[in-house]
């Protein structure tokens, strides 16, 4: 089954992220006939329910399953920003999703939030949380270890801190799920790396 819980839609230009979009619709056929079956909107900073409602349901018509989801900026210890993927489960109510939209709005600025407020923000919440690791806005071995994490995302598997984060020792089993995945404009491999 090819995953991707990592797809940008219009709602991370709230950020000043540049995406190239189409309609959900569209963008929801789109990832389905590439054959992804299950997937999530995880934009930066943000979290639109209507987005994410519309997307499961038009999911649930060819049997492509989304799940909620938050990228989140967060501030290394060396003060740089590395990005944080928190993804929840596919029953939550409409007043859990709003719940997850309001601590966005409230809490996270696109300055970043800190690794000890990352850990705890979505705390009421059972969630994945998934640093990335071997791309260009990576955590660091140093902030793994202060880091509540379920998974790494790593792009490049020869990306020296994706190496040096194992030679540290810090390992996942390799691999649950690798997939070739489905990008709005292009197509990539992404590795997530569970413990």
């Amino acid at each position: 089954m090819k995953v991707d819980l990592h797809l940008h839609s219009y709602a991370s230009s709230q950020n000043g992220d540049a995406i190239k979009w189409e309609s959900v619709h569209d963008t929801v056929s789109r990832i389905y006939k590439a054959g992804v079956r299950l997937a999530a909107f995880s934009d930066h900073n943000v979290f639109d329910v209507d987005l994410y409602l519309e997307a499961s349901k038009l999911g649930k018509t060819g049997n492509l399953i989304f799940l909620p989801a938050i990228e989140v900026n967060v501030v290394r210890k060396k003060d740089e920003i590395a990005n944080l993927i928190y993804v929840f489960p596919e029953y939550l109510s409409k007043d859990e999703l709003l719940k997850i939209r309001s601590i966005a709005q409230k809490s996270i600025p696109k300055s970043g939030i800190t690794i000890d407020k990352a850990n705890n923000i979505f705390e009421d919440f059972d969630v994945l949380r998934i640093p990335h690791i071997g791309k260009g806005d990576h955590f660091k071995s140093e902030d793994l270890s202060d880091l509540i994490f379920d998974a790494f995302e790593v792009t490049n598997m020869t990306h020296r801190n994706y190496l040096k984060v194992l030679k540290d020792g810090i390992n996942l089993q390799l691999l649950l799920f690798l997939t070739l995945t489905f990008e709005i404009s292009t197509l990539s491999k992404k590795h997530y790396l569970l413990k």
